[in-house]
Parts: structure tokens; sequence; C-alpha cells
């Protein structure tokens, strides 16, 4: 997830960027709680919230990892404001939380080990204004969601990457399908009184 979302972001000069959030955003999985939700005796936990939180806490807070915390937040349940004085053990869409206080310093320690170069600096400035931060957030929001499922995707069907990530986007073509079915929509279905 990591090299892909660096991947995704390399035309923006975001690679670092895209690195953590590849590696921060399963950091919840760390978890008693998580590896009971695998075991499949536990389910309703929300590991995304566990990345968010401690990238939060070792930024310092800094706004411009908001950004990088709210794309690693919502990356299963959708965007939603991420406050750094969140209280303890906040989750997402009513779950529970994968990481308790006392088992940050123990989650820390088995990242450490999993991704000993870790480093958490960003390689992106800061966004100026408000719409700025909002397009930032969703553009690498969009980058770890695709770049999770692919991984998800291609761990299923090996050859995924095959079929899936090579195909030409053209926009033109795909937008005049888009008229020619609308355009057939049109065409004697609707209610003649509406």
């Amino acid at each position: 997830v990591s090299r892909l979302c660096s991947d995704y972001l390399e035309p923006l000069g975001c690679t670092d960027t895209g690195k953590i959030l590849g590696e921060f955003h399963d950091f919840g999985k760390y978890s008693d709680s998580f590896q009971q939700v695998l075991a499949g005796t536990m389910h309703g936990v929300d590991h995304a919230s566990g990345g968010a939180m401690f990238l939060d806490i070792i930024s310092k807070g800094r706004p411009s990892y908001r950004p990088v915390i709210e794309a690693i937040n919502g990356h299963h349940d959708g965007l939603v404001g991420f406050d750094g004085d969140m209280v303890e053990n906040y989750a997402n869409a009513g779950k529970k939380a994968a990481l308790s206080k006392e088992e940050y310093a123990a989650a820390n320690s088995a990242f450490r080990s999993d991704f000993p170069d870790f480093s958490p600096k960003l390689d992106t400035a800061p966004p100026k204004n408000e719409l700025e931060k909002m397009l930032f957030t969703r553009m690498l929001f969009s980058c770890l969601v695709d770049a999770d499922y692919t991984c998800s995707a291609r761990n299923d069907d090996a050859e995924y990457f095959e079929y899936a990530e090579n195909l030409v986007f053209d926009a033109d073509e795909l937008l005049n399908r888009l008229y020619c079915y609308r355009d057939e929509m049109r065409k004697g279905k609707a209610d003649s009184e509406l």
C-alpha cells in the first residue's frame, strides 16, 4: 500500500507523504482486538482511527499533517473531520477503537520493528487555504483507498495488476458513452406529464 500510494502521488511530488499514508493506515491492526477480528471472534473494531491518532501524536498536532491524518482516519468509513483533541479511545462509525491508550506503546514498538526506516517527514508544503486543504485531503484519501483496495484485490487475484492497472483512460470516449446513455434514457422512457 505504501509503494502504491507513493507511486500515485509521485506526479505531485508527494512520495514521502504517500509512504506515510501506506505505512500508517493499518497501524490500529497492532492490537489484540483487531487480531480477534482477523480470527473471527470479534467485529465492529475500527483500526483506521489508531493510525490517525498516533500520527497526530508523533506529529505533535502540526497542521501540515492534518490532510494525511484525515485520509488515514477515513480510509474505510469515509472522510470525517479529525480533531487532535479527541477523546481517548476515539473510533469511527460507532465502532470500538482498536487501540486503547495503554496499547499505543506496544503498537509503536511493533510498528518500528516492521518499519525500521520510518520517518514521519512530509514532502509537501501545507495547503494555503481551506479549499486547497479540502482538495488535497481528498486526493490523499483517494490515493490511499485506491492503493489499499488494489493490494487487497491482488491478494485475492494475483493477476489483478495485469488487467486493472494499465488500462487506458480515454475521457472523451467515456464522456461520449455517458451522453449516448443519457440520450437513450430520454427517448420515450419519461412520463410525458413530468
